[in-house]
């Protein structure tokens, strides 16, 4: 497995958490960990719903 660093640059805009704040969870617990195995996504992403 390889260490990768988390590109919070590409995915905290196309996240549904986008809008809080960097203080609050799940961005808090994202952005506290800032590499991933095998991934550049961070760990709590989940994108925005089609509208």
């Amino acid at each position: 497995m390889a260490t990768k660093e988390v590109r919070f640059d590409e995915y905290c805009k196309l996240c549904q958490h986008y809008e809080k704040s960097e203080a609050e969870d799940p961005c808090w617990d994202c952005l506290n960990q800032g590499w991933n195995e095998d991934s550049h996504k961070p760990i709590m992403f989940k994108e925005k719903e089609s509208k």
